[in-house]
């Protein structure tokens, strides 16, 4: 649509007439009464020409007598009305503007975003949803030096995960909502023996760079990469990732049977451990007081038997009155190296426990998003 192009039209808009009465209605008229029916003046037409060409010109199109689609497309472009599908790497254009349905079963795929101020200073608004439940990811990136929440791109890994993307017209995007917020490298636990669509167990397995490229972008900027050896060796840091054969694979973490322990990060709770390590399991130093009530043990030399006495009370006509050489033991304790092994028959703390030091605890999946 364009403006009246005849040759009676006029540069510039003349003023309306006077009205002579108060707004109203068409009507038919009426022939047989005498009552004629409406006719609209030129103002009337000018306000309708003007009310959509203003509707059209704000949303950033340039009125055209050769498109007659152009009020659907402004409306679409302001508040997001489109519908389009798409299976291969695109760039979408502010008429994209609405519901983008994705489909990634032939390969990952990537979506690029106009620029945020390319509807002139108004905003553009986007749900971008993953069709397909392949492992295939679909890559929302920027134009440009535009941000996406501050970065450049945002990932979409499981079946219609989603994300609603409304620029500032300036130069960035914010998500308004996402069904796939999670960021690549994000751990949880699930209760199943799978791992869902978009997540990979967490079972130190040597997964593709490239396959996964978005998490081995993430490993890389970690902080938490080891070599290979080193993630393999005796009591390695399993909670790594590590930099598999150094060109084509990488190693995840492996979580299973493991309690997760905050890094420390300077804290002193932990103090001296890296990221990714392993900490084996511990007793914290204590002792075992062992009570002996009503009970003595005596040792000494009984003269009068003619031989070593142990016994639980002094010994009955000591000669020479020795008595002193007999002595009380007292105070017992699980440290029993200063009795010989005679008064250590009988005084026994038993050991207790199993296989190892836990809490009481769930067994979940531990899965990695990729």
């Amino acid at each position: 649509m364009q403006r009246v192009t005849r040759s009676s039209a006029v540069a510039t808009m003349p003023a309306p007439p006077v009205s002579p009465s108060a707004p109203g209605f068409f009507t038919g008229g009426n022939p047989g009464g005498g009552t004629p029916a409406t006719t609209p003046g030129f103002e009337w037409f000018n306000g309708v020409q003007e009310e959509l060409i203003g509707l059209i010109l704000r949303g950033g199109i340039t009125a055209s007598n050769a498109d007659l689609a152009q009020v659907r497309k402004s409306l679409d472009r302001l508040f997001g009305g489109g519908l389009g599908s798409f299976s291969a790497n695109t760039t979408l254009s502010v008429d994209d503007a609405g519901l983008v349905l994705v489909n990634a079963s032939g390969g990952a795929r990537t979506i690029t975003l106009p620029a945020a101020n390319a509807l002139g200073g108004r905003p553009i608004r986007y749900q971008i949803e993953k069709t397909d439940s392949t492992a295939n990811a679909v890559t929302v990136q920027r134009a440009g030096s535009d941000t996406i929440e501050g970065a450049t791109s945002v990932v979409l890994s499981g079946q219609w995960a989603s994300v609603t993307l409304v620029s500032d017209g300036v130069g960035a995007w914010v998500a308004l909502s996402s069904g796939d917020q999670l960021p690549v490298g994000s751990i949880l636990h699930f209760p199943g023996t799978t791992a869902p669509t978009g997540w990979l167990k967490a079972n130190g397995a040597l997964i593709s760079r490239a396959t996964f490229f978005n998490l081995w972008a993430v490993a890389q900027a970690s902080g938490n990469l080891v070599p290979e050896a080193a993630w393999l060796a005796a009591n390695g840091p399993i909670g790594a990732f590590s930099q598999g054969d150094g060109s084509t694979t990488f190693r995840i973490p492996d979580l299973r049977g493991e309690f997760i322990r905050g890094f420390d990060d300077g804290r002193g709770a932990d103090a001296g451990r890296g990221i990714g390590t392993v900490q084996n399991g511990q007793l914290l130093s204590h002792g075992h007081a062992v009570s002996d009530v009503g009970h003595q043990h005596w040792s000494g030399v009984n003269n009068g038997g003619g031989g070593d006495y142990y016994g639980a009370s002094a010994p009955a006509n000591p000669t020479n009155s020795a008595t002193a050489r007999y002595s009380l033991i007292g105070g017992l304790t699980s440290n029993t190296s200063h009795l010989t092994s005679t008064q250590q028959t009988g005084i026994t703390i038993a050991n207790t426990g199993g296989a190892e030091n836990r809490p009481r605890n769930i067994a979940l999946l531990a899965c990695i998003k990729f």
